[in-house]
């Protein structure tokens, strides 16, 4: 069940302006559980988003100006499931209706709402490696900081994977975009999700790498066919097993 005093809590600095709309939610669900609750913006217009057992729920309450609007997609009619590349953003596709979130929060939030609705596609598996495991991985391998620029990368490394994909280490890296550095029982991939630009990724499956070098400050990695630079590898005691577990599978 959700209550006022949960809802707040699970907001955080998020529930500003939206404790009416938050009390409108605990009453709705008083006997049923609320999967996620975000805050954030659709249409321009600032809402309270919750992933209940029926459907995304959309409930506007203004303190001012504006009228009180409650909006449900059921998860029934959901088809397809994309985070945005502007940071914690949102595409959800209900049929032919589509709705974009933006400035979506808190991050954890914010994750536990994309796998409740990803659990509602049509054909949907788990993933081998559970998403929240995976998320709790980077975020104690990178530390405070490095995690609040890296959240919603982060937040869309689990969709990355493919089925039966380890994740084997992970850290940050810089080759001509920054971003979140995995190393997987496969691949070494850079994904970075942030504001206002596109997502951006890069990978090479191991069986690739030749040979691997550390420089100052990261790696060179030879690929046969071309160099990539991997600069500003974070945390710097990663750079050393990275070269290490890489040069494992090199031909």
């Amino acid at each position: 069940m959700a209550t006022v005093e949960e809802l707040r809590t699970r907001l955080r600095v998020y529930r500003w302006g939206q404790g009416r709309a938050a009390k409108a939610l605990a009453t709705r669900f008083a006997l049923q559980p609320i999967d996620a609750v975000t805050s954030g913006l659709w249409r321009g217009r600032g809402w309270l988003a919750a992933a209940s057992p029926a459907g995304l729920e959309l409930l506007r309450r203004p303190w001012v100006m504006g009228r009180a609007r409650d909006v449900r997609f059921p998860w029934r009619e959901l088809t397809a499931v994309e985070t945005g590349g502007s940071g914690m953003s949102l595409r959800l596709t209900f049929g032919e209706r589509e709705v974009r979130l933006a400035a979506l929060g808190p991050p954890d939030e914010y994750a536990r709402f994309v796998d409740a609705a990803r659990r509602h596609l049509p054909g949907h598996e788990a993933p081998s490696m559970a998403a929240e495991d995976v998320r709790a991985a980077a975020r104690a391998a990178l530390g405070r900081w490095r995690t609040l620029e890296l959240d919603a990368s982060i937040v869309a490394l689990p969709e990355q994977l493919e089925p039966d994909e380890k994740v084997e280490l992970i850290a940050s890296a810089v080759r001509d975009f920054s971003g979140l550095l995995v190393l997987t029982d496969r691949r070494l991939l850079l994904l970075n999700r942030e504001p206002r630009r596109p997502p951006r990724e890069w990978s090479a499956h191991r069986s690739w790498i030749k040979a691997v070098h550390v420089v100052e400050g990261g790696l060179e990695l030879d690929l046969g066919v071309e160099t990539v630079a991997l600069t500003v590898v974070r945390p710097d005691e990663r750079i050393e097993e990275l070269a290490e577990r890489l040069q494992r599978t090199a031909p």
